[in-house]
């Protein structure tokens, strides 16, 4: 997970000093080197995951690739085609980046969009101003439920109901996820023990209660969900996990209302960092939960992708 962090903002600075220090000998060269910057940027800058560094970092690369069209555009080379086996591969490359990045922006812009599917509208379970979505959308580059929409993969037939799932975490002023990069702390998480809110008028069906708290990035495999609530509400099943040991305020049977209190962000499960798992579905079965049909979510009729603030 580190490294995927910092591949999604070294990576276009890589490009842009490439394109500062080792600039296309040939025009055409030089405008795919330049694309492929550009395009590699929005790419991260659009799907990348901004927890543990801020987006904004992705400004200072800018700056460097600016600097690099400006140097690039005082010295155009002659000639307008590569000569030699040598640029010819370096132009194949550059044209390789050019698809993945283009294929990753376009990804992560229909990802924006819901799918055709039944629906359900729900109040935020989270207050505050400071909310990000980790993962959401629907395209499994910007949302990494979407992997259990493969019911050719067993085991997902029994995680499919949370394939539209959406996880929210909280920044600090300056963008980040936590006090430090990555610290082990769970505490040191900007959401987490943040009280988490009955996003509609329903049932407790299902709870749990018990599962510590880990320290990051240490992952519970054995129990995915961790501490967590299903509510049933309006024949849809809402379900929230790595909730905070011991911070559960409900019971099973339990009649809620819309901003009830149910307990606190935790960080028990399989996950990453603290953060609010939700995500909607039919009823599934005693033996297997989650494997009801997924339903599209919309909180305060808005449909969540990732990196959008709340």
């Amino acid at each position: 997970m580190t490294s995927l962090l910092i591949l999604q903002l070294f990576l276009p600075l890589g490009l842009a000093v490439w394109m500062l220090l080792w600039p296309q000998a040939n025009r055409l060269g030089l405008f795919v080197q330049l694309l492929a910057f550009v395009v590699i940027g929005l790419a991260s800058y659009w799907a990348g995951v901004w927890t543990a560094l801020p987006r904004w970092s992705l400004i200072a690369v800018s700056g460097v690739g600016l600097v690099a069209i400006a140097h690039c555009a005082g010295h155009l080379p002659d000639a307008n085609v590569p000569a030699g086996t040598r640029s010819w591969s370096i132009l194949a490359a550059q044209f390789a980046l050019l698809i993945v990045g283009g294929w990753a922006v376009t990804q992560a812009r229909l990802g924006t969009y819901p799918p055709p599917l039944s629906s359900i509208n729900l109040e935020m379970p989270l207050a505050g101003h400071d909310l990000v979505v980790a993962n959401g959308g629907s395209r499994l580059l910007i949302n990494a439920h979407q992997d259990t929409l493969d019911l050719s993969v067993p085991r997902h037939r029994l995680w499919q109901g949370q394939s539209y799932g959406v996880d929210l975490a909280a920044q600090m002023p300056w963008r980040t996820t936590s006090r430090g990069f990555r610290p082990k702390n769970p505490a040191r998480y900007a959401i987490f023990g943040r009280p988490v809110h009955a996003p509609c008028d329903g049932t407790i069906i299902r709870l749990r209660n018990t599962r510590a708290d880990l320290p990051v990035p240490k992952v519970d495999a054995r129990v995915m969900e961790g501490n967590f609530i299903t509510l049933r509400c309006s024949g849809a099943d809402v379900v929230m996990a790595h909730l905070k040991q011991g911070s559960l305020a409900v019971k099973i049977g339990q009649i809620v209302r819309v901003g009830e209190i149910l307990g606190a962000v935790g960080n028990s499960g399989m996950t990453d960092e603290p953060h609010l798992h939700i995500h909607a579905q039919t009823p599934g079965t005693d033996e297997a939960p989650y494997s009801g049909k997924p339903i599209i979510m919309r909180f305060n009729n808005r449909f969540l992708a990732r990196n959008e603030r709340i």
